[in-house]
């Protein structure tokens, strides 16, 4: 079985069509932290699979996106304040 790694993805589309595109996509990979902001736990290819679907919906010259590990270290420090979400974790099952 293939490790996976927690991302964090948040994105800033301005084209509600793309927009809505985008943010199914993630809601299909991981869960939402806040409105433009996901946490995916995903192994190396699903992450692959996932870049290259975010890469080809978006504008480069009008859209934003970024992909950033969350280290273990970091994931246990991570603090939320009012409506938390739970983290996906090793034991979640993630439909990819």
């Amino acid at each position: 079985m293939t490790d996976s790694s927690l991302w964090l993805i948040a994105y800033d589309i301005a084209e509600p069509g793309r927009l809505r595109d985008i943010a199914q996509i993630l809601e299909d990979h991981g869960r939402r932290l806040q409105q433009s902001v996901f946490l995916c736990d995903l192994a190396d290819d699903a992450l692959a699979r996932l870049r290259t679907q975010l890469r080809d919906r978006i504008v480069p010259d009008v859209d934003r996106l970024a992909v950033l590990p969350i280290c273990g270290r970091c994931r246990d420090g991570l603090e939320q304040y009012g409506m938390s979400v739970a983290l996906p974790g090793a034991t979640d099952a993630l439909v990819v």
